[in-house]
């Protein structure tokens, strides 16, 4: 494997130098079908955890506690935080 430091110090841009500072150590030996599993990973990742929020949402929201009371002679369902 080729060390960090002697990419760094092959690159004839000091430019591309200090954008390759910013990689980190483990990307430079990795090939472009290991980065693109990588990211893929990483999104599908972010895209399931956003789903498994959404759906915790809905099962607070249906779990929510509720109690049935008399209102204007009726019987109804509400909120138990609602019952005053």
């Amino acid at each position: 494997m080729v060390d960090r430091d002697i990419l760094l110090a092959r690159l004839s841009d000091a430019e591309s130098a200090a954008h390759l500072k910013c990689v980190p150590r483990f990307v430079g030996f990795l090939s472009e079908s290991e980065i693109a599993v990588v990211v893929l990973n990483t999104v599908l990742g972010v895209v399931q955890e956003s789903k498994a929020e959404k759906a915790v949402e809905a099962l607070q929201k249906m779990s929510a506690a509720t109690t049935k009371t008399l209102r204007d002679g009726k019987i109804v369902s509400i909120k138990s935080e609602d019952l005053v």
